[in-house]
C-alpha cells in the first residue's frame, strides 16, 4: 500500500543534539535501517541513487540549496510544509521471506523494494501527478519539470517485527517547466493513492516471480507469497497483538476483521523504536520465533533459487482482460458510478499471480473505451448501459403505473385513514398521496417525522377495503419494528427473503395487494427492480417510503431517490423526536445538510467533549453512560470502534448493578467480519442484564432470531437454563450450549454484546439518550447519528482523528530518518468541532448514474399495457408530449378516438411547432384497428390475459434505449411508426448524443433535459381535465 502524509519539519540532528537520547544513535545504525538514497530525475539537483545527507535534505526542506544553503524559494517560514512522506508498505508475507532469508538474499529483497518504490516514483513524475504551485497563496497549479526527493527503506515495525517498507520524502520543493523553482502540491497523489499503492505492489510481485518465487493476490494484502507459513505471520503480527492485549483488558478477546483496529487501543501502545532491543538482539529473536514456528530453512516457499516465473504477453493480456472486466462488475455491484483510478486499483491488485501492470494498463485503456462503458462528463466519472438500463426500466416502471384505478382507496376508506386532528398538513398530505390512485407511490420524510404515522393510516385504508398488506424492508429488523410499531399481524419481510418467496412461488402478489417497503432507501436498485417487476406483473401497489438523506444501501444505487425523480411524491421534513426546540433545530439544520451548524448547537449546550485520542474518547463515553445510569446506547462508524465500545461499556454496567448473578462464556463470532464462514469463534462473557445483538441468522428451537435481532438476558438458572428477552413482550428459556450451535448449520451464532452499535445498524431505532464517538462520517450517517434520541445526546470527539494540514515530524541524522511523528496539536475545541462538521459536509459521490445523466422524458419509455400481444403494440404517441406543450382535446380535433391526451394550461398563441405538427402526423398514421380494440378491452379481460412478465422486459428493453430490431415486442413495429433518437425524441427533448472524451465512442443515455429536483406530489383526486397523467414536471 501508499499512504501519502505531508510533513510539517524536517530537523537535522546536530552532533550536540545527540546527547539529548538514544533515537538518533538507533537511526543512524546503519546495520539496522540502511542509507537514504536521492530520487532525483535527470540529476538536476543531486546525483540520482546517490546517499542522501540529511544536511542537505534539511536544506531542501527549508527551500534552500543543498550545498551552498542558499534560498531557492521566497515566502518559506516556519509555518510552511516541508514536504510529503510517502510510504510504501510491503505485505507482510514479503517482510517475513526477508526475515528468513540469508543475508544475500536479504540484499536482493531490499533491492526489489527499492526498485519498486523508485519505479512507482517515477510513474508519479510521467503522470504529472506532481505539480508545482505559483501566486498568491499557491492557488495556480503548473506542471513540474524536475522533482526531488529523498527514499529510506526501513526493516522493522515499532513493536520489532521484520517489516520491510519505505518513506520517500518528497521536498516541497521543484523546479518548473520554465526554469523557476516553486513549492509542490499533493492533491493529485492523495486522490490516486489507492491505485498508485497497487501499482507498487504489482512490481513488488513481479521482481519475486522473476526470482522464481510464486505470488497470488491477497485483495486485504496485496499479496502472499504461494504456500508461505501462516504461523510466521501470525507470530510477526505484535501490533496486532498489542493492540488486542491492550483491548482484552477491556473484555475484548480479539480483533480480527476490524480493519480500524490500532485506532481504538491506547496511543500508548505505539512504542518508539528506541525502546527496541539492538539489531544483534533482534536477530537473536527473530531466529527463536521462527524456529518456534516450525520453519525450516530451505522450506520450498522461502527459495529464492527457482527458474525465473514468465507468462507468454498473449496470455497476461487475455487475463488482464477479464481481471479488468471482473474488477469492473465487482465495482458496479456497490457503485452506479466509478473512476477509471477505482478499476485500475482493483485490477492491479487482482493481477498479482497472472498478469502485469501493462497488460493490466491496456485492458484499462480498452476497458474505458469499450461501448459499455459510459463516460458522464462529470467528475471523471463511468457507469455502465446495463446500470443505466436498469435504472430507467425502474423508472418506466413507476411512470406506467401512474393513473391505476384500482391502485387507489374508496372514498370511506381515505376518510377513516384521514380522520385523525393530531395530523400535520404534512402528514395528511403524504397520506393522501400515499391513498392515490397509482400503481407506484413515494413518501419521503426524514428522521423522527412520522412516517410509520403515516403507515398506520394506509393499514386502515387497507383493513377498510379488505386489501392484503405486506410490510417488507431491507432487514428483518427493521421490518419487524415497523409491524411492532403498527400492532398488525400482516405478513412482514426482509426484501432479499420477499424476492426469494416470490422467484421460488412460494408466496405471489395479487392486484388487490399493496406492498410497503420501508427504508426504502436503504435497498438496491436490483432489489426494487426486480420487486417492481413482479408488483407490476400482479398488479400490486407499491408504497415506498424512507429518507434519501439518510444512510443508502452497501449495494448499488438509490431506488428511492431513483423513483422520486420519476414521479415525484409527497415528502415529511418537520422533525418531530426531540423533547426539547434547539434539539430539533439542530436535527432539521443536520437534514438540510448543515453538520457543521448542528454540531456547533450541540457545542453550544455542553453536550460535545474533545477528547486528545481514542482511549479518552471511549472513556469519556464510559463516564456519560455511567452518569445516564446505562440507559444511554452509544453510536458509532465501524465495528471496530464498537467493540472497544462494548466491552468498556459493560464493565460499567457491572459496576452500576445492571449485570448480576454469575458469569458464563460461550463461543460467539463477532458482528462486521468480512467472511464470517472462516471467521474464528471467541469467548463471549455472559451475565443476567446483559443487552446482546445477533449479526446473522439464527435459530434456537422452533425460534428464528434475525439479524440485528436484539436480546436482553433475564436470568441464568443455577440448573444452566438461560432466559432470554426478545423485544418487549416475549421471553424463551434455553440453554447455553443450544444457543452455541444456533448459527448456520450448527456452528456458534454470530452476536456479540450491544452496549454501542454502528450506525448502519442504528437507523431506524429510536432511543431516549445516545452518545455518539464522532469520526469520518459523512452526512448521511452523521444525520443517522444525530437523530437517534429522544432526550439527550452527548457527542464525543477524537482530536487525534480530525484531519489538520501539518501532522508529521520528520528527525534526520547523517543518512537516516526516524519514522514519521505526529506533531503537537495546538488547535482549540471550537476549531476541532468547526473541523468535523465541515469534514461530514463534504459533497458525497451520486448514487445513480441518472443523478447526472437525467432520466429520459415520459415518452421515452412505453407505459405498460396488459394483454397487448407484440403484434399489436403501438407506441402512444401522445405520452411524447412534454409538458411545456400542453394541448388540450379541443385542440388536436383529429386525435382518434380512445387516445390519451395529457392535459395542461392552453399554451401561447403559435405554440404549434414543426415538431408537434410531426407529431400529430405520426399520432393518425400510427393507430390502426388493432391497437384501438386493444385499448377498449375491458379491465377484468385484461387482467385475465396480462403478459407474462419476460415479454414485458422485452419490451422495456426495447423502449428503454435497445435499439436492436431481434428481440422484444418493438421488434414487430413497422420501421416508420416506431419512433427514432435521431427524429422525433431528439427533436422534442434535445437529446443528441454528447461528446465523449478522446478515444471513446459516442455513447447513448446521455440527455441533456434534467427533471426537477423535486416534483410537487400528485392529486389524489380530479377529473381527466384535471389531472396531469404524464409525470410531474414533464
Amino acid at each position: 500500500m501508499m499512504k501519502c502524509h505531508p510533513i510539517s519539519s524536517i530537523e537535522y540532528l546536530t552532533q550536540s543534539q545527540k546527547s539529548i537520547g538514544p533515537v538518533t544513535a538507533y537511526y543512524t545504525d546503519s546495520s539496522m535501517e540502511p542509507a537514504g538514497r536521492w530520487w532525483c530525475p535527470n540529476n538536476w539537483i543531486r546525483a540520482d541513487g546517490d546517499i542522501a545527507d540529511s544536511k542537505s535534505v534539511a536544506r531542501l526542506a527549508q527551500g534552500r540549496h543543498p550545498v551552498t544553503g542558499k534560498a531557492m524559494v521566497t515566502g518559506k517560514g516556519e509555518q510552511k510544509r516541508a514536504g510529503f512522506d510517502l510510504t510504501f508498505s510491503s505485505p507482510k508475507s514479503f517482510s517475513i521471506l526477508w526475515a528468513v532469508s540469508s543475508q544475500q538474499d536479504r540484499r536482493r529483497l531490499e533491492a526489489m523494494l527499492m526498485d519498486s518504490i523508485r519505479d512507482t516514483m517515477e510513474q508519479i513524475a510521467s503522470e504529472g501527478l506532481i505539480e508545482a504551485r505559483r501566486g498568491k497563496g499557491g492557488k495556480t497549479r503548473e506542471a513540474i519539470k524536475s522533482p526531488i526527493a529523498a527514499i529510506y527503506l526501513h526493516r522493522t515495525s515499532r513493536e520489532g517485527d521484520p517489516q520491510l517498507h519505505g518513506h520517500s520524502a518528497l521536498m516541497n520543493f521543484a523546479m518548473r517547466e520554465d526554469g523557476t523553482f516553486g513549492a509542490v502540491n499533493n492533491e493529485r497523489i492523495l486522490k490516486e493513492q489507492m491505485r498508485l499503492g497497487a501499482a507498487f505492489r504489482l512490481r513488488l510481485a513481479e521482481r519475486l516471480e522473476a526470482a522464481g518465487v510464486p505470488v497470488i493476490a491477497d485483495l486485504d494484502h496485496g499479496f502472499r507469497i504461494r504456500g508461505d507459513n501462516p504461523k510466521l505471520l501470525n507470530v510477526f503480527s505484535k501490533r496486532r497483538k498489542t493492540i488486542t492485549a491492550e483491548l482484552k483488558k477491556q473484555g475484548i478477546d480479539r480483533t480480527k476483521g476490524h480493519a480500524e483496529a490500532a485506532d481504538l487501543a491506547s496511543l500508548a501502545t505505539r512504542g518508539k523504536k528506541d525502546d527496541l532491543p539492538s539489531p544483534a538482539d533482534l536477530a537473536k529473536r527473530w531466529a527463536k520465533e521462527i524456529q518456534a514456528a516450525g520453519y525450516q530453512t530451505g522450506d520450498s516457499w522461502s527459495r529464492m533459487d527457482g527458474p525465473q516465473i514468465e507468462r507468454s504477453i498473449q496470455t497476461e493480456h487475455t487475463a488482464a482482460k477479464q481481471i479488468v472486466a471482473d474488477a469492473i462488475d465487482e465495482i458496479s455491484k456497490k457503485q452506479s458510478l466509478f473512476e477509471r483510478r477505482e478499476i485500475e486499483a482493483l485490477a492491479l491488485v487482482m493481477a498479482v499471480g497472472r498478469s502485469s501492470s501493462a497488460a493490466i494498463q491496456t485492458a484499462v485503456d480498452a476497458a474505458m473505451t469499450d461501448a459499455n462503458v459510459v463516460y458522464t462528463k462529470r467528475d471523471e466519472l463511468f457507469t455502465t448501459n446495463g446500470i443505466i438500463r436498469e435504472e430507467r426500466e425502474i423508472a418506466q416502471i413507476a411512470r406506467s403505473r401512474q393513473n391505476e384505478a384500482r391502485s387507489g382507496f374508496s372514498t370511506a376508506a381515505t376518510n377513516l385513514a384521514l380522520n385523525d386532528d393530531k395530523f400535520s398538513d404534512e402528514q395528511r398530505a403524504a397520506i393522501k398521496h400515499a391513498l392515490s390512485p397509482h400503481g407506484v407511490v413515494v413518501v419521503e420524510g426524514g428522521p423522527g417525522v412520522g412516517k410509520t404515522t403515516c403507515s398506520a393510516a394506509i393499514l386502515k385504508a387497507c383493513v377498510q377495503d379488505k386489501r392484503r398488506l405486506i410490510l417488507a424492508a431491507p432487514s428483518w429488523t427493521a421490518a419487524e419494528i415497523l409491524k411492532t410499531e403498527l400492532k398488525c399481524n400482516a405478513s412482514y419481510f426482509a426484501v432479499d427473503k420477499l424476492l426469494y418467496e416470490l422467484k421460488s412461488g412460494t408466496l405471489a402478489f395479487h392486484h388487490n395487494d399493496l406492498i410497503l417497503i420501508d427504508e426504502a432507501g436503504m435497498c438496491s436498485n436490483s432489489q426494487i427492480a426486480a420487486l417492481m417487476r413482479y408488483a407490476a406483473k400482479s398488479g400490486a401497489s407499491v408504497r415506498l417510503q424512507g429518507d434519501s438523506h439518510q444512510i443508502a444501501s452497501v449495494s448499488r444505487g438509490d431506488p428511492l431517490s431513483l423513483i422520486g425523480r420519476a414521479i415525484g411524491g409527497a415528502e415529511i421534513r418537520t422533525i418531530r423526536r426531540q423533547k426539547i426546540e434547539w434539539m430539533r433545530a439542530a436535527s432539521m439544520a443536520a437534514q438540510k445538510g448543515n453538520i457543521k451548524t448542528a454540531f456547533e448547537a450541540y457545542a453550544n449546550n455542553d453536550a460535545v467533549t474533545i477528547a486528545t485520542d481514542a482511549d479518552e474518547a471511549i472513556e469519556t463515553a464510559a463516564t456519560i453512560f455511567r452518569e445516564s445510569k446505562g440507559e444511554a446506547v452509544a453510536i458509532a462508524a465501524t465495528n471496530s470502534t464498537v467493540a472497544a465500545l462494548n466491552a468498556r461499556l459493560r464493565m460499567d454496567a457491572a459496576t452500576i448493578g445492571l449485570l448480576t448473578g454469575p458469569q458464563i462464556t460461550m463461543k460467539a463470532i463477532p458482528r462486521g467480519q468480512k467472511n464470517p464462514k472462516t471467521a474464528e469463534a471467541v469467548d463471549l462473557p455472559l451475565r443476567a442484564g446483559d443487552r446482546l445483538i445477533m449479526g446473522a441468522e439464527a435459530k434456537i428451537g422452533d425460534l428464528t432470531l434475525r439479524n440485528a435481532a436484539r436480546l436482553t438476558i433475564r436470568r441464568i438458572d443455577q440448573n444452566g437454563m438461560i432466559v432470554l428477552a426478545i423485544g418487549e413482550n416475549r421471553e424463551i428459556s434455553t440453554t447455553l450450549s443450544e444457543i452455541q450451535r444456533s448459527g448456520r448449520e450448527g456452528s456458534a451464532p454470530i452476536m456479540q454484546h450491544a452496549y454501542a452499535t454502528t450506525i448502519n445498524a442504528a437507523q431506524g431505532a429510536t432511543w431516549s439518550k445516545t452518545i455518539w464517538l464522532a469520526g469520518k462520517e459523512d452526512s448521511r450517517s452523521a444525520l443517522v447519528a444525530m437523530t437517534r434520541h429522544t432526550s439527550t445526546l452527548d457527542i464525543v470527539i477524537d482530536k487525534a482523528s480530525v484531519p489538520r494540514s501539518f501532522d508529521a515530524e520528520i528527525m534526520l541524522d547523517r543518512t537516516g530518518m526516524s519514522d514519521p511523528s505526529e506533531s503537537i496539536d495546538e488547535r482549540t475545541d471550537e476549531q476541532i468541532i468547526r473541523t468535523t462538521g465541515k469534514c461530514m459536509e463534504k459533497i458525497l459521490r451520486p448514487r445513480n448514474a441518472s443523478d447526472i445523466l437525467g432520466l429520459p422524458a415520459q415518452g421515452q419509455t412505453i407505459p405498460r399495457k396488459a394483454r397487448m400481444s407484440e403484434s399489436q403494440i403501438r407506441p402512444d404517441f401522445t405520452q411524447l408530449l412534454p409538458k411545456r406543450h400542453g394541448f388540450r382535446r379541443d385542440q388536436m380535433p383529429d386525435a382518434p378516438p380512445g387516445t390519451t391526451i395529457v392535459p395542461a394550461k392552453t399554451p401561447a398563441e403559435g405554440a404549434e411547432t414543426e415538431a408537434f405538427k410531426m407529431l400529430l402526423k405520426q399520432i393518425r398514421d400510427g393507430q390502426d384497428e388493432a391497437a384501438a380494440k386493444a385499448q377498449q378491452r375491458s379491465r377484468h379481460d385484461a387482467d385475465a390475459n396480462i403478459d407474462t412478465a419476460a415479454a414485458d422486459r422485452r419490451r422495456f428493453d426495447a423502449w428503454i434505449g435497445n435499439d436492436d430490431d431481434t428481440d422484444g415486442g418493438a421488434a414487430t413495429m413497422p420501421q416508420d411508426q416506431k419512433p427514432r433518437r435521431s427524429s422525433i425524441l431528439d427533436t422534442l427533448f434535445n437529446t443528441d448524443t454528447e461528446e465523449a472524451p478522446p478515444g471513446k465512442p459516442q455513447t447513448p443515455f446521455q440527455p441533456t433535459w434534467r427533471p426537477p429536483a423535486r416534483p410537487a406530489p400528485a392529486h389524489t383526486t380530479g377529473t381527466d381535465d384535471d389531472y396531469d397523467n404524464s409525470a410531474p414536471g414533464m
